[in-house]
C-alpha cells in the first residue's frame, strides 16, 4: 500500500486536538496506509466481519437502541444483565460531554430464554461517566466517581429506587477515565476487590467493612478457580497476584513482594486480521508491521479467565484478553508450576476472535450464567481518551471519518458449535440447594451460590457446608468454596482448618 500524505489543513486540525501534552508525538504526521473510511455497520453486517476460532460461533445478545456505548456488564442471580453505558465518553475529539449526566446503567432481561435480551429498563439513569457495575446484595454496586453506590429496586419496576453510598473514594469526579478504580468483583475470599483501588470491601451483617485492596491494574479484573486475581495494563496483556495481597498488607514495611503484580504473559504480540494504522503510536516505525497490523498490544483491558462448563475442556482456565484498538480478543493458555503461573499464545500468529470492522471495540469479556463468554463491544471509532491523543491518531480519525456515530454498542455471546443448547443455570432460593451448587462444574454458578449464602448470613447452613468441605468424594473446587463460604459466615474453626490441611488436593 502507498503512503497517504494528509493535507496541511488536516494536519493543523490534528495539532489543535492532540492534547497529550507529555507525549503527543510529531505534529507533522503522515498516515502510512491508504485505507478508505470504513462505514458503520449494523449488527448483522458486523457479525459477518468476525473470524472466530474453529468450534465456536458468535451471537448477538443486545444492541442499539437498547444500549449505547457499553463498557461493563454483570449478571445477577436471576440471569439478568446490568450494562454500564458510558454515554458521555469521547463524543468528540475534545471529550466535551464528559461532565454531562448522560450515563446510564440498564437492566436487560431475556424473557423467553433464547439467549437474546428483549427487555430493558433504565436501572440507574442521569449519572456522570459511570464506569463499573457488580450485581450484589439484592441490587448492584454502581461506580459513579467518586462514589461506589449500592442501588436497589425495592418495588420490582426494574429501576433503582434506593441508593446507598458504600465508598466515596472510588476515583475522582472529573478524573482521568483510563486511570481510575473500576471493575469490582466478589472474589473467592468474600472480599470485593477492584482494579486500581487500594481498598477491599466486605459485607458483614448488612454493613460494609473496609480492608486491604488491590491497587493494581488499569481496566478490568477477574479471578481464576482458586481465587487468584488477574488484571492488565494497556500494553501488558496479563498480570496476576499469585498470593493474596491482604496477607502482605499486614506488614507495612514490605514493598515489591514477589508474587504480586506478576507478569503472566511476556510476549505482547497481537495479530489483527486487517491493517490497523489507527493506533495512537502508529507514527513509530516499531508500532506497525510491514502489512500495517499492530505488532504489540497497546490497549489491553477487561480480561476474563474462562471458568464455564459449556466449552471443550481444553478451554477451561484459559484467559481471554480484549485488544479494542485493533479489534480482537486474544486467548492465552495458563500453566502453573511450583506456584508460578505463565501464559502462552493459544494459537500461533492468529487470535481467538478478530474482526475487520474498525468499530468493533471489545472492552470486557465476562463469564455468563450459561457457561459462555460474553463480549462487551463499545462499537465506535474513537476509544482513546483526549488526554492521551497523539497528532497521528487525530489525523487518522479525521481522515477515516471515525468520529461518528457515537450512539451504538453491542453485547455478543460466544457459544460452542455442535448443536448443544446452552442455557443459564437457575439459582434456587433455598439454602440447601445453594450449598449443593458450590460443587457445580461452572465457576459463575459456584461464585453466585457462595455470594448468596454469605449475604444471607444464615448459620444454619454450617453443618451442610462442613460436610461438603470435608467430603473427599466431592469435587475439590466444591470443598474449596465450602471452606470460603464458612469463612464468610464466620463459622471456620480449628478442627476444620486441620482437616483441610490434610486434604489430598493441593
Amino acid at each position: 500500500m502507498k503512503a497517504l500524505a494528509l493535507p496541511l489543513a488536516l494536519l493543523l486540525g490534528a495539532a489543535a486536538f492532540a492534547l497529550n501534552k507529555g507525549n503527543a508525538g510529531p505534529d507533522q504526521v503522515e498516515i502510512k496506509f491508504n485505507l478508505p473510511p470504513p462505514k458503520p455497520l449494523s449488527p448483522a453486517e458486523e457479525l459477518a466481519t468476525f473470524r472466530l476460532e474453529k468450534g465456536f460461533r458468535i451471537e448477538l445478545v443486545a444492541s442499539e437502541p437498547m444500549i449505547e456505548t457499553p463498557v461493563a456488564i454483570s449478571f445477577d442471580d436471576q440471569g439478568r444483565m446490568f450494562v454500564v453505558e458510558m454515554r458521555g465518553y469521547m463524543r468528540d475529539l475534545t471529550g466535551s460531554t464528559e461532565k454531562e449526566p448522560s450515563g446510564r446503567v440498564s437492566l436487560l432481561t431475556d424473557t423467553d430464554g433464547d439467549g437474546r435480551m428483549d427487555k430493558a429498563t433504565a436501572f440507574v439513569d442521569g449519572v456522570v461517566m459511570p464506569r463499573s457495575v457488580l450485581a450484589v446484595n439484592g441490587g448492584a454496586l454502581v461506580a459513579v466517581p467518586p462514589e461506589l453506590i449500592l442501588c436497589r429496586d425495592t418495588q420490582g419496576t426494574g429501576r433503582a429506587d434506593s441508593r446507598t453510598v458504600v465508598a466515596s473514594d472510588f476515583g475522582t469526579a472529573g478524573g482521568q477515565p483510563e486511570h481510575m478504580a473500576n471493575t469490582p468483583i466478589w472474589a473467592l475470599d468474600n472480599t470485593i476487590y477492584a482494579a486500581g483501588y487500594g481498598t477491599g470491601l466486605r459485607l458483614k451483617a448488612g454493613a460494609w467493612q473496609r480492608g486491604p485492596g488491590l491497587g493494581r491494574g488499569q481496566w478490568g479484573l477477574c479471578q481464576d478457580d482458586f481465587g487468584r486475581l488477574y488484571f492488565n495494563y494497556n500494553s501488558d496483556l496479563l498480570r496476576a497476584d499469585l498470593l493474596p495481597a491482604p496477607a502482605y498488607a499486614r506488614n507495612p514495611l514490605l514493598r515489591n513482594a514477589a508474587g504480586l503484580n506478576h507478569q503472566v504473559m511476556l510476549d505482547q504480540s497481537v495479530y489483527p486480521s486487517h491493517p490497523t494504522p489507527g493506533v495512537n503510536r502508529g507514527y513509530d516505525p516499531k508500532t506497525l508491521r510491514a502489512d500495517g497490523t499492530l505488532a504489540k498490544a497497546t490497549a489491553t483491558c477487561g480480561a476474563a479467565v474462562y471458568r464455564g462448563d459449556a466449552y471443550p475442556a481444553e478451554y477451561r482456565g484459559n484467559a481471554f484478553v480484549p485488544e479494542p484498538s485493533v479489534n480482537l480478543i486474544k486467548r492465552l493458555l495458563l500453566s502453573e508450576r511450583d506456584g508460578i503461573v505463565k501464559a502462552t499464545d493459544g494459537a500461533k500468529d492468529r487470535e481467538f476472535l478478530t474482526s475487520t470492522d474498525e468499530r468493533f471495540r471489545p472492552v470486557q469479556v465476562v463469564n455468563g450464567p450459561d457457561g459462555c463468554l460474553y463480549v462487551v463491544d463499545m462499537y465506535r471509532g474513537i476509544v482513546q481518551h483526549t488526554a492521551f491523543l497523539t497528532h497521528y491518531l487525530v489525523a487518522n480519525i479525521k481522515a477515516r471519518q471515525l468520529e461518528q456515530p457515537i450512539s451504538q454498542g453491542r453485547i455478543w455471546r460466544i457459544v460452542p458449535e455442535g448443536g448443544r443448547k446452552v442455557a443459564r443455570t437457575a439459582i434456587p432460593a433455598d439454602a440447601a440447594s445453594r450449598v449443593k451448587l458450590l460443587a457445580h462444574a461452572d465457576g459463575w454458578v459456584r461464585d453466585t451460590a457462595q455470594r448468596l449464602l454469605v449475604e444471607a448470613g444464615d448459620s444454619a447452613v454450617g453443618p451442610a457446608l462442613k460436610t461438603l468441605a470435608t467430603d473427599a468424594q466431592a469435587p475439590a473446587l466444591g470443598r474449596l468454596h465450602a471452606l470460603w463460604t464458612l469463612d464468610g459466615l464466620g463459622l471456620v474453626d480449628a478442627p476444620l482448618i486441620q482437616a483441610a490441611l490434610r486434604d489430598a488436593h493441593p
